[in-house]
């Protein structure tokens, strides 16, 4: 703390070079590693690890010690490709972990050669496995599974919530969400096919369990499998509805290598960083900074550190908003409005319109400031039917940044949001969320 306050007193951090050279020195701190581990238990929700429930009749083997193994195993090597400079796309396509010997034989692969650390981890290579990269890691893999079973759609959900950073609306109040039940005559793929069929679940479904068949070569609590039950592993599936990741893959490892070069899961990595390190949830500044250094990168060439790098210099943590105060415990509110000076909102924003059936939207406000605001927009199906939906409006101003739709003007000055390919058709009382920022 005193290397770091006689910076600041000098005035080394007036400069870019004087901030990155006093966050390597701290990177290199021990303690540096928590951080780290701690980002990585947050975005992949891994902090439920010892507490998701399992079917002890069906997994007997999943004892304590073999998920605080599981957990140890990830936090090693993400610090270790960290550490390395190694990129997003070397953590989903990493042929060597870091493993006790319990936990190697729980998984069926070979125990590492090289002297173990002092919680008895040696690294494993894991080349001729079926094991390899981050996905297949057993933390990720029992976290998103059932009690009694794998899951495509936790997996899947995790694939394009927490990778692609694509938010899909919670199902329908009056859906049964249960998964379907366990029946030997049936894979579990099988069991989940009539999620292909039924047009009220197919919408969502066809973005989330193709892509979590992909994991089916692996059970509840992530050993490797060739037969679920008496059923042959069909592996195989897709993604469908992304930016730029859409692709058919085999597996987990082809899943993996596609997720690898995707620009979609650069900038959602980068975006949750910039999130979780500023303590600001999707701040539209903060995400187009995130995209646009994630941008800067060739696919999957962004380093697992590249997110901290870029915000430590970025606007957000080196520049005050706002008039000058002696109060050094009072945030400068600059131009931006008090709570209870926001415009109201009337409700005379336009129409919703669709081809098929009624569509309501409200637009909420939920900042504003002299030069701008951002509001969410809420879309409702109000009738029987699936529908398309186009949102035809006024805005006071213009949006600079838009997400979870598409936004163009008309000649007369319409503002018309469209939704993208995984939200824009609703089923009958199914709603989605987007949002904007705008400049006035």
């Amino acid at each position: 703390m005193t290397e770091l306050l006689d910076a600041a007193a000098s005035g080394a951090l007036d400069t870019d070079e004087g901030l990155r050279a006093q966050a390597d020195r701290l990177a290199a701190d021990p303690r540096a590693e928590d951080v780290i581990a701690a980002f990585f238990e947050d975005w992949l929700d891994l902090d439920r690890l010892p507490i998701v429930s399992r079917d002890t009749t069906e997994y007997p083997e999943l004892t304590t010690t073999v998920r605080e193994a599981m957990a140890g195993e990830t936090r090693r090597l993400v610090n270790d490709l960290a550490a390395s400079g190694a990129t997003i796309s070397d953590l989903l396509l990493a042929r060597h972990s870091y493993m006790t010997d319990g936990l190697a034989t729980y998984y069926g692969v070979s125990p590492g050669t090289g002297e173990a650390d002092a919680e008895g981890f040696r690294r494993v290579s894991l080349d001729g496995v079926q094991y390899g990269g981050l996905l297949s890691q057993g933390s990720v893999l029992t976290t998103w599974a059932l009690s009694a079973s794998s899951s495509p759609v936790h997996r899947g959900l995790l694939v394009r919530e927490h990778l692609l950073c694509q938010d899909l609306p919670p199902p329908p109040s009056n859906l049964n969400t249960s998964p379907p039940p366990v029946d030997p005559s049936l894979s579990t793929r099988e069991r989940y096919a009539t999620h292909a069929t039924e047009p009220v679940c197919q919408s969502c479904h066809r973005l989330i369990d193709p892509i979590g068949f992909g994991f089916e070569a692996y059970d509840g609590v992530g050993r490797f499998r060739t037969m679920d039950g008496e059923h042959p592993i069909d592996a195989t599936g897709w993604i469908e509805g992304s930016v730029s990741s859409d692709g058919e893959f085999d597996g987990l490892m082809e899943l993996s290598a596609l997720l690898a070069t995707s620009p979609d899961v650069q900038r959602c990595y980068s975006r949750v960083w910039f999130s979780y390190a500023a303590g600001l949830y999707e701040d539209a500044g903060l995400t187009c900074d995130a995209v646009a250094v994630a941008d800067s990168f060739a696919p999957g060439g962004m380093p697992l550190t590249g997110p901290q790098e870029a915000l430590l210099v970025s606007q957000h943590l080196s520049v005050r908003a706002g008039e000058a105060t002696t109060d050094l415990d009072t945030p400068a509110l600059g131009d931006r409005l008090p709570l209870d000076e926001l415009p109201e909102d009337t409700g005379d924003w336009g129409e919703a319109s669709s081809a098929e059936g009624n569509v309501d939207f409200e637009i909420v406000i939920n900042s504003d400031w002299t030069a701008g605001y951002c509001a969410d927009l809420y879309v409702t199906n109000n009738s029987d039917l699936r529908v398309t939906w186009e949102v035809r409006t006024r805005l006071s101003g213009t949006p600079y940044t838009v997400w979870s739709s598409q936004y163009s003007e008309e000649a007369d000055g319409t503002d018309v949001f469209i939704g993208e390919s995984w939200n824009n058709t609703l089923d009958p009382g199914g709603s989605t969320q987007a949002g904007f920022c705008a400049n006035r």
